[in-house]
């Protein structure tokens, strides 16, 4: 879970820093997006539905897996994946870290 909201959270500083490396042709509207005002970006970073609500887990970790919004579960997969190596690179440099 630590790593999706990290990841969430990169993408969505590259959305207003980096618009066109964090959506391509869609830049423009990239800090639309990810204006804090707006509900897209409260939808975005809300894990509150990526934990199990109980522990110990009883719950098969594919049903909690599943209950997250699926929207987001496809930003995920089809949006900040493909950019990953790109957007470390661009957090390392925004950090002023020089591999």
């Amino acid at each position: 879970m630590m790593n999706v909201a990290l990841l969430r959270v990169l993408f969505t500083h590259a959305m207003l820093a980096r618009p066109r490396l964090a959506l391509g042709r869609a830049a423009a509207f990239g800090p639309l997006l990810a204006d804090p005002r707006h509900r897209a970006v409260r939808m975005f970073l809300d894990l509150g539905r990526s934990f199990p609500p109980d522990y110990p887990v009883t719950t098969p970790i594919d049903e909690t897996v599943l209950d997250e919004h699926a929207l987001a579960r496809m930003l995920d997969y089809g949006l900040i994946v493909p950019r990953l190596p790109a957007l470390y690179a661009f957090s390392a440099e925004s950090l002023g870290h020089r591999g």
